[in-house]
């Protein structure tokens, strides 16, 4: 079963082209500050249901979209939280792609638990992508990242994102740490997103200047 915190049937594709569903579910590993889904970080909520992968196969309208992305929360957390809710997320990826739909998991790409990483491996070849939000610049995370989807042959299909709230990388050493991470490790392209309500975003200024310092540091930081 898969614990469901909400379908969104038709929205705007993040990723691709087209229309998307996207299938949130319930439980977050990580408490942003910046999280525009907070309501569906704790592991149980009242509004939150339990589904198997069948049920959201009649739920979802597939002739009216051509992406199904399942986000969270943190949806290779909570699918650990409930017996055999990665089989019901397996099938409904493959479901997807037997229809030629693009398929696309959000995570924040903290591998440190084992259940995360294994279940990782079993979804990934029935994703067309993967989008990675980088939560900071500390190496062990991002090498962590990194080598989880090198192991399961998914590094050339991620997207990787980091939300631009006020104060983040305040400083240029963080910046250059950070980047020199990335860099380190292949990453060469990241996209900033300001589309959050749960904390102030940086100005338009402020991204401009952002991203000029990742330029001369060799990465293309997309600001949306």
């Amino acid at each position: 079963m898969l614990n469901v915190a909400a379908i969104e049937k038709c929205a705007l594709a993040e990723f691709g082209k087209g229309v998307t569903c996207v299938v949130f579910l319930q439980g977050c590993d990580m408490k942003c500050g910046y999280c525009q889904n907070k309501d569906f970080v704790p592991k149980y909520s009242e509004k939150a249901m339990e589904a198997t992968a069948e049920q959201l196969i009649e739920e979802i309208p597939w002739d009216e979209i051509d992406a199904l992305s399942i986000s969270g929360g943190e949806p290779l957390y909570s699918v650990t939280l409930s017996e055999g809710g990665g089989r019901d997320l397996v099938m409904l990826l493959m479901h997807a792609r037997r229809l030629r739909k693009q398929t696309n998991v959000d995570t924040n790409g903290e591998f440190h638990d084992d259940g995360k990483r294994l279940l990782l491996e079993h979804v990934a070849p029935h994703l067309t992508s993967i989008s990675v939000d980088i939560k900071y610049g500390n190496p062990l995370y991002l090498s962590g990242i990194v080598s989880t989807l090198r192991r399961c042959d998914a590094l050339s299909r991620t997207r990787f994102r980091m939300v631009l709230y006020k104060g983040r990388w305040q400083r240029k050493s963080c910046i250059e740490s950070g980047v020199s991470t990335m860099l380190a490790l292949g990453i060469r392209k990241v996209k900033g997103m300001r589309n959050t309500e749960a904390a102030e975003m940086m100005s338009d200024e402020e991204c401009s200047s952002m991203k000029e310092d990742y330029r001369k540091l060799g990465i293309d930081l997309e600001v949306a």
